[in-house]
């Protein structure tokens, strides 16, 4: 198997958005490679409690996206269909399922935003951030991965076209592989190694209340 493994971490372990985010586990998204990449992802999180022998908080409750209007109803009809058909359970539901599922809704929105309709993903979920984060890491920990906290990588080792390690303010580390784990900071690593990938990386940001 794979042996002697570093993860570098520019800050500390949680300290980015895996650390920061709305733990929201889902995989009712509305183009067929999304639905795939993250039903995979929805599928990993029912088992990671027992494969790190941690407590991450998760708790499957499922997942409405509400129509206010035709558009609306249109729209969310889709979305079931295209999660149906790439391996999601979504379905699209009426007033009556929405309030049997959820009867704390207000159905009439003020008059504003009435629910019309919409869809129901059964596998949502939520995760405690900070434990999924400790709960991968103490894991990898236990199976011999070294992590190197506070261990920003300023560049790349390269011999003719090939990537053999990276710089960090340490000093550098040699590797058969280097594997890019940086979320919205892949165009950076990437020009480092030279290749300019089509992607502009823009902040999403949530307000999280418990209402």
């Amino acid at each position: 198997g794979i042996t002697n493994v570093a993860v570098l971490e520019r800050k500390y372990i949680g300290g980015g958005n895996s650390g920061r985010n709305t733990t929201v586990i889902r995989a009712n998204y509305g183009i067929p490679e999304a639905v795939r990449f993250y039903q995979r992802s929805v599928e990993l999180y029912q088992t990671l409690e027992a494969e790190t022998e941690r407590w991450i908080m998760h708790k499957q409750k499922g997942l409405l996206w509400l129509a206010h209007n035709e558009a609306g109803i249109r729209a969310e009809r889709a979305r079931a269909e295209v999660n149906t058909a790439f391996g999601a359970k979504t379905e699209y539901v009426g007033r009556k399922e929405i309030q049997e599922i959820a009867p704390q809704i207000d159905m009439t929105g003020d008059g504003v935003w009435p629910v019309l309709g919409g869809s129901y993903h059964p596998e949502g979920a939520t995760a405690r951030h900070d434990r999924v984060n400790w709960a991968l890491a103490e894991g990898a920990m236990r199976r011999g991965v070294h992590i190197h906290q506070r261990m920003p990588v300023t560049g790349l080792l390269k011999e003719e076209d090939r990537v053999v390690g990276v710089m960090t303010e340490h000093g550098p580390i040699g590797a058969g592989v280097v594997l890019s784990a940086v979320g919205g900071h892949v165009t950076n690593l990437a020009n480092m190694a030279g290749v300019r990938l089509p992607i502009r990386t823009h902040p999403l940001q949530a307000f999280v209340t418990n209402h």
